[in-house]
Parts: structure tokens; sequence; C-alpha cells
């Protein structure tokens, strides 16, 4: 198992990796410089790259090597969090720049045997030839911990081929020799206090596979958490954590490259997820005050964008047109809208890219991977743990949401909380709540969440219209208009909540 953790540095800063004070403190020998060269080989259809498997020759020096990896999450940047890579690999030596198929299939164990029936399958097509090509000069550096950690700092800076097209790279590599997985980050988050840093989800070759089969990637959503009911709490909660970060870092992107509200719409709920988990885990574990207003800090930014992108995208959009013989410009007020919303969009972007943003991240994951169980700790540790904390937050919105039927806007908000709190530490604990029980109660929070939702948006977009006549006094009739309407409709959907409350209820 090769792990590894990625970090995309700024090349203004490449001189600057030698010099820093952890690596001159830690490095147990001088650094070393080699040319590295890499050909990533499959068929034209990519039969190997679309079943996740990675198939490389590499030179370095005169010496030449073949590797196979199987990729987690291959095509989706979704591997753990943080750019942690964890890669199954066999890899042998060769004489020659050429290919031993047959050796690398003899070479995989038994439980890869499906790996190397591809392997042979491939070959057997008479096509195998390279796909993307990969030059750099790699420093590496060798570190010791205070701990007695052992990592391999990598610096490469080149580049990636594919069908005629080229990206630079230039990435930082932290791999794990001896140790634990906690020194990477402690490592990463040192480094990245004076180094532009940020993880990077991505491998070389996955990079070079996109200038050969570009897709635009869709926002990620939700996934579940493989968790396994032998598994111990801190074990868990590293999962957890893991997969919140990696719902909003595989939407990072997106927020800055497009316009889609759907990306600051994931992040957002990737970050909710992830404040959910750590509440969750509180009674075992919980990170520094420090850490959580961090957190939280990133949560009520985007918190910000987001409504006002749901005014614009959304809410205004369900407003129908003024008629004509009113005279009021409902066109006008949605260019409005949509013109804070872009200003909005902006302080989402400034965000993600802001050292503060990777350096909360990197410290999170720090901390979770330090955390351990107690030794005495019962087997069944984490089954009564998450059915304790299911429990109480059952209980809790069965408590407020008798009350929703025809209640205030302060109640649906209790309710709506309690209903995603639960929500979320449903689909996050689910694998250990398996079966058509557990589907259909998220199915029923779901449908509650959504309307309870949408009421929101509404209240929300009755203050975003109000900020919009106060700053354009010839948007007031037009922002009283759709003001009209979306109270309107909030009552129509409040007249509905008690059938959306009886089936939650029911499936409680």
């Amino acid at each position: 198992m090769e792990i590894e953790l990625k970090l995309a540095l700024d090349p203004a800063a490449v001189r600057a990796v030698g010099e820093h004070p952890l690596v001159r403190h830690y490095r147990e020998r001088a650094p070393r410089s080699r040319e590295v060269e890499n050909w990533y080989v499959d068929t034209p259809a990519l039969l190997l790259w679309r079943q996740q498997v990675e198939l490389r020759l590499r030179r370095i020096g005169g010496s030449h090597w073949q590797t196979l990896k199987r990729l987690p999450g291959a095509g989706r940047g979704a591997r753990s969090a943080g750019g942690l890579h964890r890669l199954q690999e066999c890899e042998l030596p060769l004489r020659d720049r050429e290919l031993d198929i047959a050796a690398m299939a003899s070479a995989l164990p038994a439980a890869a045997a499906d790996l190397a029936d591809l392997l042979r399958r491939a070959a057997a097509t008479g096509e195998l030839s390279q796909r993307v090509h990969t030059r750099y000069r790699r420093t590496t550096w060798l570190l010791r911990s205070a701990k007695g950690d052992l990592v391999e700092l990598a610096l490469d800076v080149g580049q990636v081929q594919a069908c005629a097209k080229a990206l630079p790279l230039c990435e930082l590599e932290l791999e794990l020799k001896a140790g634990t997985e906690q020194a990477l980050f402690e490592l990463a988050a040192g480094l990245q206090r004076d180094l532009p840093l940020r993880p990077e989800p991505r491998g070389k070759a996955e990079r070079g596979f996109a200038l050969l089969a570009p897709v635009a990637a869709a926002p990620r959503q939700a996934e579940a958490v493989p968790l396994s009911r032998s598994a111990d709490r801190a074990a868990a909660m590293r999962l957890v954590v893991a997969e919140c970060l990696a719902h909003v870092q595989a939407n990072e992107t997106g927020v800055i490259e497009t316009t889609d509200a759907e990306y600051v719409h994931q992040m957002r709920v990737g970050l909710r997820r992830l404040r959910s988990a750590l509440g969750l885990f509180k009674d075992f574990a919980s990170p520094p005050p420090a850490l959580l207003n961090e957190v939280k800090w990133a949560a009520t930014t985007l918190g910000r964008v987001r409504d006002a992108e749901v005014l614009a995208h959304e809410s205004l959009v369900r407003v129908p047109a003024p008629p004509a013989a009113t005279g009021i410009a409902g066109d006008t007020l949605r260019a409005a809208a949509v013109a804070a919303a872009v200003r909005a969009r902006h302080e989402a972007v400034r965000l993600v890219r802001s050292p503060r943003h990777v350096a909360w991240q990197l410290a999170l994951m720090a901390w979770a991977c330090g955390v351990a169980e107690p030794g005495d700790a019962a087997a069944d540790e984490l089954q009564a743990y998450a059915a304790a904390k299911l429990r109480r937050l059952r209980r809790k919105l069965l408590r407020c949401g008798g009350k929703l039927p025809g209640a205030s806007p302060e109640v649906r908000h209790e309710v709506r909380i309690a209903a995603k709190k639960l929500r979320h530490a449903a689909s996050l604990l689910g694998a250990l709540d398996p079966g058509g029980a557990g589907r259909r109660r998220l199915r029923a929070l779901g449908a509650l969440q959504e309307q309870l939702g949408l009421l929101n948006d509404a209240q929300v977009a009755v203050r975003g219209l109000a900020r919009l006549a106060q700053a354009d006094a010839s948007l007031a009739s037009a922002a009283a208009y759709a003001e009209g309407w979306l109270l309107a409709d909030t009552d129509r959907r409040v007249r509905g909540l008690g059938r959306l409350w009886h089936r939650v209820q029911r499936d409680l």
C-alpha cells in the first residue's frame, strides 16, 4: 500500500521548499534530484483506465520499472480527503523500456486475480500503447519527525502530456515510509503556513487522461460512508470526516471555474455534513474550539453566497411575471438580484483560494488522524454509540415536530434544523443501519426537509428583497410584488406540512 499526500505548489515558490525550516531541520540527508519520465499505457478505448487501473512504464536515470496500480474512485477525485492517496500497487524492474505483461500478471497476488485477467485481456487486443506521458525533475528529501515518523518529501516540476496537449506540473508529494498518516498532515500544515500549497486530489495520470477524454465534472454530491460494523469509533470518525471533506473539496474547482450555483450548494452541504459529523462524535472526541470556529467561518461565508444565489436563480424564478398593466419591472429586479449573486460568488472564490481555507482542512485531518480509541473499548462500541446518537436525534425531532402543523416560522426553523441533523446522521451512519427501514426514513426526512427548506428560502428571499429595494428605490414595487407572491406561496406550503409530518412519524 502506497500512502501519499499530494499538494499543488505555486511555481514561484519552488526555491523556497528546500529552505523551509521544517525541511532543513528534519531532513536526514542532503536532497537528491533526478529526471523522471513516465509512460502510461492503455488501449485506444482506455480499457484499463475505465476500470480504474493504471499501467505505467517509468525511467529514472538508466533504470526502468513497470507499475500497476488500482485506483479507488479514479476519475472523480474521490480519494481520501486533503489530497491523501492510498493506492494498491505492484512494481517490477525491467531490463529496458519494454513492458513484460506476463511477469506483471504473475506477480499479482491471488486476491487480485480479476486485475491479472484484465491486464491479459488488454494485452491480447494488441493495442496497448502510450496514452499519457509525464516528464519532470524530482527533488527528494527524507524527513524524520520528532516522533520518529519517516516521510519522503518529493518536489516534482515538469509537465503532463496527452494527445498533443500539455499541462504544467508543480507539486509536492509527501509519501509515508514509516509512522502514521497524522505525520503527513502535520508536515503539510507546517509547510502550508509559509508556502502557497493546496491539496491536489488528482494524480498525474488522472490529469493526463482527462486531456484524452475531457468530461466536465458534475457537482459532487454526498456519498455513503463505507463503515464496518467491526470498526471502532476513532476509525469511523476518520472515515466520516474524510468523506465530508472530500465532498467539500470536490466542488471547489466548480466554484472557481463555473457560474453553476449547484457547486456552491454542494460545497455548503458538505460543510453542513461535516459540522453534523463533528457534533455526532463530540462526546467521544472534539477538535479544538479554534478549529471548529474555522469550519464555522467557511460555512457562514458560503451561506451568504448561497442565499444570494438562491434568491436570483431559484426564488425569483418561481415568481410569475407581474401583469403588464401594473408597470412593475420584474426583469429589472431579477437583473439586480443576479448582479448581487455574481458579487457574492466572488466571495466564495476568494474563500476557496485563501490559505486560511486550506489550513483548516489540513489541520482537521491532522487532528482526526491523531484520535485513538481507548484501549478498553468494547467491540460493539460504535454500534451502541451510533444507535444512541440516532435515538437522541429522533426524539428531538419528534418533540419539536409535534408543533409543526400551523407552526410559526421560528418553530419551523427548529424542526428544519432537527430534521437536517437527523438526516445527515442517518446518511453518515447508514452503513450501520442497512435495509429498507433506513432508506424509507431518509426519503421521508428528505421530503420534509425539502419543503421546510423552500419555506426558509422564502424568508431569506424576503430579507434579500428588502436589501435590494433599500439599495435602489426604483425596485421597491417589484420587490413588494415578489414578496407578496412568496408569502402567499408560503401559506399554501405550510398547509401541506401536516401530511409530510405524518409520513415522517410513520417512518421514524
